[in-house]
């Protein structure tokens, strides 16, 4: 047969082709044993590094083999301002990878458009435990009514709030196939604050043994910050076993408000990766009534590393630097230089406090820097007993609990997020609610601060995590 142009044309091509492709399938093997030879090679390295350097958890917390989180908690947003932090709550859990903690979650807010808004925060995939309750006689909401007038008019709205509450326990029951272990009650003060009373009121009566624990923010306005005053007695007899308190006139609210959402997280962290019982409704037992947090944020350096360009960028923090950080942070706290949420004076009798010290860190190396800094206090103890110091540490009641923290990295500006969180226990006499609940220029003169001696506010923290030489110069 003749050689034709065309037949020449695919005797030359064709080879071509297939070389050219052999070539590329050849190369894309080499550089893809590259990266594993690049990655195994950092992976050893690191590892060599090991005792030194910890990656930091951005991602969610993978959970212990064989344990699961059984949604042994309801949470319960009452009004804006208590929804907003409740779902804020809920969304730190599942930054956290611990949303199923939460069986159920209700909203109560009579406004429709404000309910509206608060659905469209919540998650796709966290619907599926969500309630929401409505009240069709105020479409608008209660118009920050005070307490008396929302209670005089219960037969508009009672009937809607009671059916709320059965079907969230019911939610519950269905999904978690118990009752709730707790339940974390975020109020607001508004037209909501009453309605607070009557959910506490329907919960304790179809779930007697659940212990209710209350998150209140007090808020700038006087009247209603007097309505916690008014209304404290009656959460209590609705069932209400104690209240963390907050404070919007206090420096720094806006943090105030993120670092309820870290505590709660920070305690279903450690009460899977701590050898400690720390649940939280432990922990609020041991504390007291009225619940007072303060709390000082810091931060480490990362260092970025990367085994290929195509892999995802990790980030490398070293040991001691973490465990400077922590003891620095923890210093604070006991020096009473933390933010306080609210400031009162510090119950004398005896109630347990508790650090809750958050690393965003792999678990493991979570209980190594615990070891190191536990190890350090416990020699400072030994060394300055006999000296007055206002620190807890070497005293009865306290404990210490360390958790891990996912926290995003900016690869602009890479660091390692450290926090350290103090609950303690509040005065819950009437007298001291009442001096509670005042503005802060309103109140009598010489007021506590965080840690409850009488030697002026809380210093505040420098930008930058430490505190000016001017206020260490005081210590």
């Amino acid at each position: 047969m003749p050689i034709t142009a065309e037949l020449m044309s695919y005797l030359t091509i064709y080879p071509f082709i297939i070389g050219i492709a052999a070539l590329a399938i050849g190369a894309g093997r080499r550089e893809r044993m590259f990266r594993r030879k690049k990655a195994a090679q950092l992976t050893a390295e690191v590892q060599a590094l090991s005792t030194e350097w910890f990656f930091v958890q951005q991602e969610q917390i993978a959970l212990p083999d064989g344990v699961e989180l059984e949604g042994g908690r309801m949470g319960v947003g009452v009004g804006t301002v208590g929804s907003k932090r409740g779902l804020d709550t809920l969304t730190t859990h599942a930054r956290d990878g611990s949303a199923d903690d939460f069986g159920s979650f209700g909203i109560f807010e009579a406004d429709t458009r404000t309910r509206n808004t608060l659905r469209a925060l919540v998650r796709t995939e966290h619907e599926d435990r969500m309630k929401y309750g409505h009240v069709h006689e105020y479409p608008n909401g209660f118009g920050n009514d005070p307490p008396a007038t929302v209670e005089a008019n219960v037969g508009k709205w009672g009937p809607e709030a009671r059916r709320f509450v059965e079907q969230l326990i019911a939610l519950h029951q269905e999904r978690t196939k118990s009752n709730p272990g707790e339940i974390l009650l975020f109020l607001s003060m508004g037209g909501h604050a009453y309605p607070g009373v009557f959910i506490a009121e329907e919960l304790h009566q179809r779930l007697p043994g659940v212990p209710i624990f209350a998150v209140v923010n007090l808020p700038s306005n006087e009247a209603q910050r007097e309505a916690f005053y008014t209304l404290k007695p009656r959460y209590e007899q609705a069932g209400v076993t104690g209240f963390l308190l907050g404070d919007q006139m206090e420096r720094g609210a806006i943090t105030q408000d993120s670092t309820i959402g870290e505590l709660f997280a920070g305690f279903t962290a450690a009460s899977v990766f701590s050898d400690l019982n720390s649940r939280f409704n432990n922990i609020a037992n041991g504390i007291g009534q009225l619940v007072q947090f303060s709390y000082a944020f810091g931060e480490v350096v990362a260092r970025p590393v990367q085994a290929t360009p195509k892999t995802p960028t990790q980030y490398l923090v070293y040991r001691d630097e973490v465990k400077s950080e922590t003891r620095r942070l923890v210093e604070l706290i006991e020096r009473g230089a933390g933010a306080p949420s609210v400031r009162g004076e510090i119950n004398p009798e005896r109630h347990q406090t508790y650090d809750l010290v958050l690393l965003a860190l792999e678990p493991r190396d979570v209980r190594t820097i615990r070891d190191l800094v536990e190890e350090a206090r416990e020699i400072e103890d030994e060394k300055h007993r006999g000296i007055t110091r206002s620190h807890l540490h070497d005293k009865g009641n306290y404990r210490a609990i360390y958790a891990p923290w996912a926290q995003k990295v900016d690869p602009d500006h890479p660091r390692c997020q450290v926090a350290v969180i103090r609950l303690r226990s509040l005065r819950n006499q009437p007298g001291d609610v009442a001096e509670l609940v005042k503005l802060p220029h309103c109140r009598t003169a010489n007021q506590p601060n965080a840690t409850g001696n009488r030697h002026g506010a809380a210093s505040p923290a420098h930008p930058n995590g430490t505190l000016p030489a001017d206020v260490l110069a005081q210590f």
